[in-house]
């Protein structure tokens, strides 16, 4: 599980084992579990690739970033992989937590999570 303050980044990893490289899709359960919804490449999702070692040419690394965390973000999120001898998939889970933030000279402010 990772925990996101709202209005900061979170970031959600995977690690997948594969040969050949595999095609990773990432999504998102409805809050209820039900609807699978896509997560694409652009706006407040970021998605990359670290590219495998040579030592380990099986291992790959998919991250998933969310900038600016709104309550709506928390929830869990999957990571799935496929290639010709399979498919796998992971779940995250994202959830979002109380941040306080306190301006000198005035009242602190709770944003709620």
């Amino acid at each position: 599980m990772t925990l996101g303050a709202i209005g900061d980044k979170a970031l959600l990893e995977c690690t997948i084992f594969a040969r050949p490289e595999p095609k990773v899709a990432f999504w998102r359960g409805g809050k209820d579990g039900s609807k699978k919804v896509p997560v694409v490449d652009g706006g407040k999702y970021s998605i990359h690739s670290e590219e495998p070692n040579p030592s380990t040419d099986s291992k790959y690394t998919y991250a998933l970033k969310i900038m600016d965390v709104t309550e709506e973000d928390g929830g869990d999120y999957y990571c799935q992989a496929d290639n010709p001898f399979g498919d796998s998939t992971k779940k995250m889970s994202l959830r979002t937590r109380l941040v306080q933030v306190c301006v000198e000279g005035e009242l602190c402010h709770w944003f709620l999570s």
